[in-house]
């Protein structure tokens, strides 16, 4: 064996082998320094056949000495001795990183970070502070990362830490040392790192340096908003655009949410702060995020928010839900016309007057309210009569609405002073009919013969002046003219009649002895030929009597869905003078599109209506109808009760309205988690931590529940807690994973059905309703189980969102009358509204009264009248 000076490491393997022998066989052991050597994990010894050989992998500095091969049996002992020298591999530290000046304010953390080179042997490191040693502990925290990075973390910076920071590195090859020194004062500071030789060149200490300064905390200012978030109303499609100046010091954080949903930058979305102006930018808006747009901004010194609406509106054409109805009014009154628009963006609505554009005065108030646009107009005249038009228009579409207003004048309704006179006449005689009539305006008058208008001609002369009126028949026929006679008188105002009888000559009537000179003579006097006495009866004319009117049929109390239809009738004489009124709770009501009413006038007697449509539960109460005239009034009332339909409510899947939020929290302290779900029926709430299910512990763990808000409580968190997770199960699973949500299916709802109409066949049938979900339901129609399809005839539309759904059939034929349901459908679920269609009811009018008629006994009886309307059943009495 020979002496060896080797390399420390990987690169070189000592290897050495000896023979020996002698008897009895000896006994061999390899010593490494006067010590066995089986100590050493790389060493290993074998034996083959007296070759004793030792392999020394990897060997290390402290492995060099004396390596001996002892033998030894009873004869003796013998050794063989070589010297082993290891040089040593490896190099100084150096540092990557060095540290670097800091100036921080009191009360900061503080970050100090170097980093090493790796080298070998792996250096010592020892941190100094102006020149003195410290080690970590609650105020110093110090840390050595495995890929040589070097950290000091100061908790919370005192004035007393400002100092010079060192870090020494040492091994076999020499050491480095890293100070960070500076001198500072509050405002700035600036020194170059000093390096420091102090070791012999035999083993190098290299020392940078570097200083911690600290000043005193400035004054903090919590963040103040200095603009608000103004209204914004967009189209889907459009970008939104935000601004806010936000004040704080220090300079604050924001975050955005639209309804409560935090706003994250995305490739469609931009969030920017330059010198204070917070911007946020979102770029093709959706109809679902109509709602709040909400900024946070916090600092250190607290958190403030503000917030303002969004709209976002999906396209929709004009269209008109309620369109305008004809209505009746008198002079002086206070007309209110209305009509309910769809459309977005919200329609610009214009009032015409026979069409003259409607402006807002002091007579005339226009209003509009959530689609709903009313025009008012006091203290109406007569100019008013004729076209109301409603044209409303957004950029998509147009639309109108047309109804007829008359406005009657409040003048004196026509009157007789002087009423016809039963008559008697010879056949080809001239006989002479005479009224005497008042009214304001001056009416216009009418005659009947047996219940036919007559008008100027060869056997009929009429003369009217401004007060009296004259009919003359100048040959006078039994066959056309007997009967009765009837002079109607009518004006705005109004109307009134007279009747008389017309019978002819017979010679019973005159004694034989009269000769027809003396007839002649008794009709170029009287015009009539009469007995003397009943001459005397006939001749004397009246004034029309007042008289105080009195209900014939009053007012019942009625009840009605809501949405349907609401009728009060009430029957009096078409007496002198009578004035109508409608009270409402004590208060006059006001004639509107919606609430009108409808006189009819038949055989003397005036039947009053007071028609309510689409009636709503405002409309309840007491009505009172008065009619009145010079010589008294008369009233009766009656009660409406609306009926409010009450539906099972739908079922709803589970929604999350307020979510869970992260949450950043110090061990042993308390945390709580809240969020808010809503759905039908009550959804059952689960709460999980990292997919296990969380139960209620002691005081650890507490659950609650409290109208819907669901509350997850935990007393003293632990490392491995981490951030929760809120499910809900019904049917399906929603879950809600912060920061971001799951979106819940929504199953479809009627946010308006369909509601029951009475409609005369020939008419339009319009049949709407309005339904939401998610995802987006569509809608069905049937009629009587049988679905309804577009055609020629029939047309099934909705808009350009699937929200608003309607069945159009243009004239409506008898087999269109039935239940029509409309199924809302997706995959959420379905929901089912319905409605009667029926034929609308025509009260019965006499077109052709009965007439009066003369024969002779066992002669044929023909009697004949003819009615219009509904159908009418018809009893002869």
């Amino acid at each position: 064996m020979d002496d060896r000076q080797v390399n420390e490491g990987v690169c070189d393997t000592v290897k050495y082998t000896s023979t020996v022998e002698g008897y009895p066989e000896p006994t061999v052991e390899w010593l490494l320094n006067g010590e066995p050597v089986g100590k050493h994990a790389n060493i290993t010894v074998t034996d083959d056949a007296g070759k004793h050989t030792i392999e020394i992998k990897e060997i290390t500095p402290e492995q060099a000495g004396e390596l001996s091969c002892q033998a030894s049996n009873s004869s003796g002992m013998k050794k063989q001795n070589v010297q082993l020298s290891v040089k040593r591999v490896g190099e100084a530290p150096t540092f990557a990183k060095n540290l670097e000046d800091r100036l921080v304010t009191e009360g900061e953390v503080t970050l100090m970070e170097a980093k090493l080179n790796e080298v070998k042997p792996k250096p010592t490191v020892t941190w100094l502070r102006d020149g003195k040693e410290f080690t970590s502990d609650d105020h110093f925290q110090l840390s050595h990362a495995d890929d040589g990075t070097l950290l000091l973390k100061i908790i919370t910076t005192k004035m007393e830490d400002k100092s010079r920071i060192t870090i020494k590195a040492e091994n076999y090859f020499g050491s480095v040392g890293e100070e960070t020194t500076v001198a500072f004062d509050f405002y700035s500071f600036a020194w170059p790192p000093d390096f420091l030789t102090t070791l012999p060149s035999s083993h190098r200490l290299s020392e940078c340096s570097a200083s911690l300064g600290v000043i005193k905390q400035r004054p903090m200012a919590k963040p103040a908003f200095q603009s608000d978030i103004a209204p914004i109303n967009l189209t889907e499609g459009d970008s939104l655009q935000t601004k806010l100046l936000i004040t704080g010091d220090p300079p604050p954080f924001v975050k955005w949410y639209i309804n409560n949903q935090m706003v994250c930058e995305t490739e469609d979305t931009e969030i920017k702060n330059a010198d204070g102006v917070y911007s946020l930018t979102i770029h093709g808006v959706t109809a679902d995020m109509t709602g709040k747009i909400k900024c946070v901004a916090y600092n250190k010194m607290g958190e403030v928010s503000t917030e303002g609406p969004l709209k976002v509106v999906a396209p929709i054409p004009v269209e008109f839900e309620t369109s305008l109805c004809d209505a009746t009014c008198r002079e002086g009154d206070t007309l209110k016309l209305k009509a309910v628009l769809l459309g977005e963006p919200t329609p610009v609505v214009s009032w015409y007057v026979n069409g003259k554009k409607l402006e807002e005065s002091q007579n005339i108030k226009i209003h509009s309210e959530k689609g709903t646009y009313t025009v008012t107009i006091k203290d109406i005249t007569c100019d008013y009569s004729g076209k109301v038009v409603c044209e409303a228009v957004n950029e998509y579409g147009k639309a109108s609405s047309e109804a007829m207003l008359l406005v009657l004048p409040r003048g004196e309704p026509p009157d007789f002073l002087e009423w016809l006179s039963n008559v008697r006449a010879r056949k080809d005689t001239k006989v002479v009919h005479k009224v005497v009539f008042t009214g304001d305006p001056k009416p216009t008058l009418t005659w009947y013969i047996n219940n036919k208008e007559v008008t100027n001609s060869k056997e009929i002369t009429i003369v009217t002046d401004e007060k009296t009126s004259t009919l003359t028949i100048n040959n006078f026929n039994p066959d056309l003219h007997v009967g009765e006679i009837i002079c109607k008188a009518e004006n705005d105002a109004g109307e009134v009649s007279c009747t008389a009888n017309m019978v002819t000559y017979t010679s019973e009537m005159f004694s034989e002895s009269e000769s027809e000179a003396q007839a002649e003579e008794v009709i170029a006097d009287d015009m009539t030929l009469t007995d003397d006495e009943s001459l005397r009866e006939d001749m004397v004319r009246t004034p029309t009597p007042v008289m105080a009117p009195k209900f014939i049929t009053k007012i019942k109390d009625s009840k009605a869905k809501r949405g349907h239809e609401a009728i009060f009738e009430c029957v009096v004489p078409d007496t002198k003078g009578v004035c109508c009124k409608w009270l409402k709770d004590g208060k006059e009501i006001e004639l509107i599109a919606r609430i009108r009413v409808q006189t009819r006038t038949i055989e003397g007697h005036t039947t009053q209506e007071l028609i309510i449509d689409d009636v709503r539960p405002e409309d309840a109460g007491v009505y009172t109808v008065i009619v009145e005239n010079t010589a008294g009034r008369d009233q009766c009332e009656a009660t409406l009760t609306v009926l409010e339909v009450l539906d099972k409510l739908p079922d709803r899947a589970p929604e999350f309205i307020v979510s869970l939020q992260d949450k950043t929290t110090k061990t042993n302290d308390k945390v709580t988690f809240e969020c808010k779900v809503i759905g039908e029926p009550k959804p059952t709430v689960t709460w999980y931590h990292e997919e296990k299910v969380l139960e209620e512990y002691a005081k650890q763990v507490i659950i609650e529940s409290e109208d819907g808000i669901q509350r997850l409580v935990i007393n003293n968190t632990e490392a491995s807690d981490g951030c929760e997770e809120c499910s809900i199960f019904i049917w399906l699973k929603v879950c809600l994973h912060p920061p971001t949500n799951c979106i819940p299916a929504l199953a479809p709802t009627f946010t308006k059905c369909l509601t029951d109409q009475s409609i005369a066949i020939g008419e339009q049938l319009v049949l709407f309703c309005s339904v939401k979900g998610n995802p987006k339901p569509t809608v069905e129609f049937y009629r009587d189980g049988v679905r309804v399809t577009s055609s020629k005839r029939i047309s099934v539309e909705h808009d350009i969102t699937n929200t608003h759904w309607r069945v159009l059939i243009k004239e409506t034929t008898k087999e269109d009358f039935g239940i029509y349901k409309a199924v809302a459908k997706s995959v959420a679920g379905a929901a089912i509204t319905s409605a009667s269609v029926s034929p609308k009811v025509i009260v019965p009018v006499f077109e052709q009264e009965l007439r009066r008629i003369e024969i002779r006994e066992k002669e044929e009886l023909r009697m004949e009248t003819k009615i219009t309307g509904t159908e009418p059943v018809v009893s002869w009495f």
